[in-house]
């Protein structure tokens, strides 16, 4: 890599694939071990989309090229080098660049749920050199899809973002209004993927109760007028979309509530537990792998918005049990920063570098 000496790795470009043209959790983290690897001197080429968020972002750091899918046919990459693949259509070109140059591929794969039984999926992976997952339940789909092959585990990243207090106070108090708690979300507006009709339910309940409550919820989606047309009753309800820095929103929240359906892991929730914001979610897929329940957070069942009404009630009754959840919260953080993840991801780099 430029700029370092090192007698642990030989390579000259990491390669990284992320075809997203949006800006959800895969994209935050392919960044982020982008931008982390860069501050360590390492050469880097992305493949990505033109004029994606991902592309806009990482093309101020140091020490990267942005090519096409196309461009990267045509690319000539120095060598030694290694491909890492970010998300489902990134691993068939991880693996025709394989098969045309010989560089060594891994993938990592976000969701809870196996890759398609398909033949070319099924090659595409069994292929990679290493297979990583970013929580216990990933890691349990890909055992299920391909039970030799070797995965690794790395949890996502922190954004590593400071809150501006002053404005994320301001912010609060647009927000509240006349009312008492400000309880937000942030992810896709995909009911089926993350259950915001669940969270407005138990909100609908909570205000039935008295409780004078503001709900945000940020992030776009498909699901938008669905959303809105579910939460027409509720008195006080915001849809920012989407917020490139959600920080100074999360530290702004007395509760977030994330009642999702599945997730891989749930990569806001470090950056909400870093803001010492009290969290309340779903007990499925890779979120037990953060959140303890009644330590570092409270874990409800899928679907059961009575039961979410009822953990909210139980929170925002009791000051001290938030303050004691967030603070147990902002130490379970500290230990998923992006350099800590950059450094994982070296270590099977260099592994794979020397295999090859």
């Amino acid at each position: 890599h430029s700029g370092k000496s090192s007698s642990t790795i030989h390579l000259r470009e990491i390669v990284h694939i992320n075809l997203a043209r949006g800006w959800r959790g895969g994209e935050k983290q392919t960044y982020l071990l982008i931008k982390s690897l860069s501050e360590a001197g390492y050469s880097q080429v992305l493949i990505t989309s033109r004029g994606s968020p991902l592309s806009d972002r990482t093309g101020n750091l140091r020490n990267i090229r942005i090519i096409t899918p196309v461009g990267a046919f045509i690319s000539k990459f120095t060598t030694p080098s290694i491909i890492h693949a970010h998300e489902a259509r990134a691993v068939y070109i991880a693996y025709f660049l394989n098969r045309l140059y010989d560089l060594p591929y891994i993938i990592t794969r976000r969701m809870d749920r196996p890759p398609k039984n398909r033949y070319l999926t099924k090659r595409a992976y069994s292929r990679a050199s290493r297979l990583v997952a970013i929580s216990n339940a990933t890691k349990k789909q890909l055992n299920n899809f391909l039970p030799n092959k070797k995965v690794s585990i790395i949890p996502s990243a922190h954004s590593n973002t400071l809150v501006d207090i002053d404005k994320s106070q301001k912010l609060k108090e647009h927000l509240l209004g006349n009312n008492d708690y400000l309880i937000g979300h942030a992810g896709a507006l995909v009911d089926s993927d993350k259950g915001q009709t669940i969270l407005i339910e138990a909100a609908t309940r909570l205000e039935e109760e008295g409780f004078r409550i503001s709900l945000i919820f940020m992030g776009q989606g498909k699901d938008y007028d669905l959303l809105r047309r579910k939460a027409g009753k509720l008195k006080s309800v915001f849809f920012p979309g989407q917020i490139s820095e959600i920080t100074n929103y999360l530290a702004a929240l007395d509760i977030f509530v994330f009642p999702s359906r599945n997730e891989g892991l749930g990569s806001v929730l470090i950056d909400v537990m870093r803001c010492k914001v009290p969290i309340i979610a779903s007990d499925t897929g890779g979120i037990p792998d953060l959140i303890t329940d009644g330590i570092n957070g409270i874990l409800v069942p899928v679907g059961r918005p009575e039961q979410l009404a009822e953990e909210i009630k139980n929170l925002l009754d009791s000051k001290e049990k938030r303050e004691a959840i967030a603070n147990n919260a902002y130490k379970t953080a500290n230990n998923f920063s992006p350099k800590v993840m950059a450094e994982k991801y070296i270590n099977i780099y260099t592994e794979i570098s020397q295999v090859k």
